[in-house]
Formats: C-alpha cells, sequence, structure tokens
C-alpha cells in the first residue's frame, strides 16, 4: 500500500509542481534519486511520515507501522 501510495504521488507532484518536482522527491533527493544534504531524516514516532520524500538517515524502525 505505501509502495502503491507513492507511485500515485508521482502523478499527483506532476500535476501540480511538474516532472522535476515529482522526480525530485519534493526537493529531498537529486533528479537520479540520490539523497542530498537537504534530504531530511524519518520524523520521530508519532508524527507522520511523508510517503513522496526520501528520507536519510533516522530511525527506520517503525516506519511503515505510522
Amino acid at each position: 500500500m505505501e509502495t502503491a501510495a507513492h507511485e500515485l504521488g508521482h502523478d499527483v507532484l506532476k500535476a501540480d509542481g511538474g516532472l522535476i518536482w515529482s522526480w525530485t522527491h519534493e526537493g529531498t533527493s537529486t533528479l537520479f534519486q540520490n539523497t542530498h544534504s537537504g534530504t531530511p531524516a524519518v520524523p520521530t514516532a508519532p508524527q507522520d511520515i511523508n510517503l513522496m520524500w526520501y528520507h536519510d538517515g533516522g530511525d527506520f524502525t517503525n516506519y511503515y507501522n505510522r
């Protein structure tokens, strides 16, 4: 379900912000899908996780349970 939501999100972002905004995951990755210094860490629980963002570091242990 998370993967389907992420992939559908690409179409939503493309329609609203263009191809580059979609392919760079709302500015959290490079065009070639690599993280960069501005890529956020996984937010701590119980904060929501933006399924479109790439995350760099943080606690992934309950990522899919939230």
